[in-house]
């Protein structure tokens, strides 16, 4: 197990390494070892999942991650002008719908029957969109700012305040001063370009 384990990890520094210095072979040689080995077994780990809704999210989520390896690791190797809304944004967001939906299903509808593990699908949801818009704003880069924009403006901020009368949780007060100053940020962020000769449209069009 333990070399099995290493191989993998030696694998995967090759990957990395030939993507870095554009070196095909390496990539190709590395990424195949992985695709015939590890994700089999990742796949295989996956579907013997006994929850349905556990097993969907993650399926997402694998494949996300593949489709992102695979973009990424072509836009490096043949340097290819690619933007982040394809390479990142479309990835994220097949991984992120499926939990999206049933968060929406189980805690938008004033269901009384949500457990624990649905809440804490939603606190996912809220980190990972706050993430990736700080991130897609901070760096200019439209595959994060897309996904986290319309998994908060969509899903999150309209579940938790049609929620929140419902529920005596200083949470709930925490996750929107926590949204509250997001925004904020966001309308600093857009004021600075405003206030460089850039506006918020041309701004948006920036993004990588």
């Amino acid at each position: 197990m333990i070399e099995a384990m290493g191989l993998i990890v030696a694998t995967c520094v090759l990957l990395t390494v030939g993507v870095r210095i554009g070196n095909l072979g390496i990539a190709l040689a590395s990424g195949t070892f992985l695709t015939v080995t590890v994700l089999p077994i990742l796949w295989q780990s996956i579907t013997q999942v006994s929850d349905d809704r556990t097993k969907f999210e993650l399926q997402a989520l694998f494949i996300g991650l593949v489709i992102y390896g695979i973009l990424a690791g072509l836009r490096a190797t043949f340097k290819l002008q690619m933007n982040s809304l394809i390479y990142i944004g479309v990835p994220a967001l097949i991984a992120l719908l499926p939990t999206l939906f049933g968060v929406i299903g189980k805690l938008g509808t004033g269901a009384e029957d949500a457990t624990a593990a649905d809440w804490t699908r939603l606190a996912i949801v809220l980190g990972v969109s706050v993430v990736f818009l700080l991130l897609g704003s901070v760096r200019k880069l439209a595959g994060f700012f897309v996904p986290g924009g319309i998994s908060l403006v969509v899903t999150v901020i309209p579940l938790l305040w049609t929620r929140m009368t419902a529920l005596e949780s200083a949470g709930v007060v925490i996750g929107l001063l926590l949204l509250a100053g997001l925004i904020g940020f966001v309308a600093v962020r857009l004021e600075q370009v405003k206030g460089s000769a850039k506006n918020a449209s041309k701004w948006l069009r920036e993004l990588k």
